[in-house]
Protein backbone atom coordinates (compact mmCIF):
# COMPACT_ATOMS: atom_id res chain seq x y z
CA UNK A 1 0.00 0.00 0.00
CA UNK A 2 1.28 3.48 -0.87
CA UNK A 3 1.25 5.88 2.05
CA UNK A 4 1.03 9.66 1.62
CA UNK A 5 3.98 11.88 2.51
CA UNK A 6 2.45 13.20 5.75
CA UNK A 7 2.16 9.59 7.03
CA UNK A 8 5.79 8.82 6.21
CA UNK A 9 6.95 12.12 7.73
CA UNK A 10 5.05 11.40 10.93
CA UNK A 11 6.63 7.93 10.95
CA UNK A 12 10.07 9.52 10.59
CA UNK A 13 9.41 11.75 13.60
CA UNK A 14 8.47 8.70 15.65
CA UNK A 15 11.45 6.74 14.33
CA UNK A 16 13.77 9.62 15.27
CA UNK A 17 12.65 9.20 18.88
CA UNK A 18 12.65 5.41 19.05
CA UNK A 19 14.87 4.16 16.19
CA UNK A 20 12.73 1.03 16.30
CA UNK A 21 10.83 -0.06 13.23
CA UNK A 22 8.41 -2.11 15.30
CA UNK A 23 7.67 0.74 17.77
CA UNK A 24 7.26 3.18 14.89
CA UNK A 25 4.76 0.93 13.13
CA UNK A 26 2.82 0.31 16.36
CA UNK A 27 2.58 4.02 17.19
CA UNK A 28 1.54 4.88 13.66
CA UNK A 29 -1.28 2.30 13.85
CA UNK A 30 -2.47 3.99 17.07
CA UNK A 31 -2.27 7.51 15.62
CA UNK A 32 -3.75 6.63 12.23
CA UNK A 33 -5.86 3.51 12.90
CA UNK A 34 -7.60 3.59 9.54
CA UNK A 35 -4.73 4.63 7.26
CA UNK A 36 -2.04 2.54 8.97
CA UNK A 37 -3.96 -0.52 10.13
CA UNK A 38 -1.74 -2.75 7.96
CA UNK A 39 1.54 -0.88 8.49
CA UNK A 40 4.27 -3.32 9.48
CA UNK A 41 7.78 -2.96 10.80
CA UNK A 42 9.01 -4.23 7.42
CA UNK A 43 7.31 -1.33 5.63
CA UNK A 44 8.87 1.12 8.10
CA UNK A 45 12.28 -0.55 7.57
CA UNK A 46 11.91 -0.08 3.80
CA UNK A 47 11.20 3.63 4.32
CA UNK A 48 14.24 3.89 6.55
CA UNK A 49 16.58 2.47 3.89
CA UNK A 50 14.91 4.11 0.88
CA UNK A 51 17.53 6.35 -0.77
CA UNK A 52 15.00 9.09 -1.50
CA UNK A 53 13.71 9.22 2.07
CA UNK A 54 17.19 8.70 3.62
CA UNK A 55 15.99 8.35 7.22
CA UNK A 56 19.37 7.35 8.64
CA UNK A 57 21.07 10.32 6.99
CA UNK A 58 18.32 12.69 8.10
CA UNK A 59 18.47 11.34 11.64
CA UNK A 60 22.23 11.84 11.80
CA UNK A 61 21.83 15.39 10.45
CA UNK A 62 19.14 16.10 13.07
CA UNK A 63 21.39 14.78 15.83
CA UNK A 64 24.31 16.91 14.61
CA UNK A 65 22.11 20.00 14.59
CA UNK A 66 20.80 19.21 18.08
CA UNK A 67 24.38 18.81 19.34
CA UNK A 68 25.37 22.09 17.68
CA UNK A 69 22.37 23.88 19.23
CA UNK A 70 23.20 22.41 22.64
CA UNK A 71 26.84 23.50 22.30
CA UNK A 72 25.75 27.00 21.32
CA UNK A 73 23.40 27.16 24.29
CA UNK A 74 26.19 26.12 26.65
CA UNK A 75 28.53 28.70 25.13
CA UNK A 76 25.86 31.42 25.40
CA UNK A 77 25.19 30.49 29.05
CA UNK A 78 28.89 30.62 29.90
CA UNK A 79 29.35 33.92 28.08
CA UNK A 80 26.41 35.34 30.02
CA UNK A 81 27.91 34.07 33.28
CA UNK A 82 31.24 35.69 32.41
CA UNK A 83 29.47 38.96 31.55
CA UNK A 84 27.59 38.83 34.87
CA UNK A 85 30.85 38.20 36.73
CA UNK A 86 32.46 41.16 34.98
CA UNK A 87 29.56 43.39 36.00
CA UNK A 88 29.86 42.09 39.56
CA UNK A 89 33.63 42.65 39.53
CA UNK A 90 33.16 46.20 38.26
CA UNK A 91 30.51 46.82 40.91
CA UNK A 92 32.82 45.51 43.63
CA UNK A 93 35.66 47.69 42.37
CA UNK A 94 33.33 50.70 42.29
CA UNK A 95 32.20 50.01 45.86
CA UNK A 96 35.77 49.57 47.03
CA UNK A 97 36.87 52.84 45.43
CA UNK A 98 33.91 54.58 47.06
CA UNK A 99 34.87 53.41 50.55
CA UNK A 100 37.98 55.64 50.73
CA UNK A 101 39.78 53.17 52.99
CA UNK A 102 42.44 54.84 55.11
CA UNK A 103 43.05 52.14 57.70
CA UNK A 104 42.90 48.43 58.15
CA UNK A 105 39.67 48.78 60.14
CA UNK A 106 38.19 50.89 57.34
CA UNK A 107 39.26 48.23 54.84
CA UNK A 108 37.65 45.50 56.96
CA UNK A 109 34.43 47.53 57.16
CA UNK A 110 34.43 48.08 53.42
CA UNK A 111 35.01 44.39 52.74
CA UNK A 112 32.28 43.47 55.21
CA UNK A 113 29.81 45.71 53.36
CA UNK A 114 30.84 44.27 50.01
CA UNK A 115 30.53 40.70 51.24
CA UNK A 116 27.09 41.44 52.70
CA UNK A 117 26.11 42.80 49.28
CA UNK A 118 27.46 39.64 47.66
CA UNK A 119 25.51 37.56 50.14
CA UNK A 120 22.32 39.36 49.12
CA UNK A 121 23.15 39.01 45.41
CA UNK A 122 23.58 35.25 45.83
CA UNK A 123 20.21 34.88 47.57
CA UNK A 124 21.81 34.61 50.96
CA UNK A 125 19.17 35.57 53.55
CA UNK A 126 22.08 35.94 55.96
CA UNK A 127 23.84 32.70 55.13
CA UNK A 128 26.91 33.10 52.97
CA UNK A 129 26.69 30.98 49.85
CA UNK A 130 30.03 32.25 48.66
CA UNK A 131 33.10 31.18 50.59
CA UNK A 132 34.46 34.28 52.35
CA UNK A 133 38.06 33.35 51.58
CA UNK A 134 37.27 33.03 47.86
CA UNK A 135 35.51 36.39 47.85
CA UNK A 136 38.48 37.94 49.61
CA UNK A 137 40.85 36.45 47.03
CA UNK A 138 38.74 37.94 44.21
CA UNK A 139 38.83 41.31 45.93
CA UNK A 140 42.60 41.03 46.36
CA UNK A 141 42.88 40.38 42.62
CA UNK A 142 40.90 43.57 41.99
CA UNK A 143 43.41 45.43 44.21
CA UNK A 144 46.31 44.45 41.94
CA UNK A 145 46.36 48.00 40.62
CA UNK A 146 47.36 49.36 44.05
CA UNK A 147 50.45 47.55 45.32
CA UNK A 148 50.33 48.98 48.87
CA UNK A 149 46.69 48.10 49.38
CA UNK A 150 47.16 44.64 47.88
CA UNK A 151 50.17 43.94 50.10
CA UNK A 152 48.29 45.07 53.18
CA UNK A 153 45.32 42.84 52.37
CA UNK A 154 47.51 39.82 51.69
CA UNK A 155 49.38 40.37 54.94
CA UNK A 156 46.23 40.91 56.99
CA UNK A 157 44.06 38.28 55.26
CA UNK A 158 43.55 36.04 58.36
CA UNK A 159 42.58 39.08 60.43
CA UNK A 160 40.17 40.31 57.76
CA UNK A 161 38.53 36.91 57.40
CA UNK A 162 38.05 36.65 61.17
CA UNK A 163 36.62 40.19 61.45
CA UNK A 164 34.27 39.68 58.49
CA UNK A 165 33.06 36.38 59.90
CA UNK A 166 32.49 38.06 63.29
CA UNK A 167 30.58 40.92 61.70
CA UNK A 168 28.48 38.60 59.56
CA UNK A 169 27.84 36.43 62.60
CA UNK A 170 26.70 39.48 64.57
CA UNK A 171 24.50 40.60 61.67
CA UNK A 172 22.90 37.15 61.39
CA UNK A 173 22.09 36.97 65.08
Amino acid sequence: MAYPDHIREKAFRIYAGTTSYEDTAAQMREIYPRECRRLTKNAVAKWAIDRKLNWKGRLERVRREIRAATDKSIIDDRQQTIANLRVLRDDIFYQIKGQKMKSLEGGAAALRNIIKSLDELTGGSGKMRVNIEKVLMVIIQVFNQDEKLRAMLVEKQPYLIRKIEEELGDANG
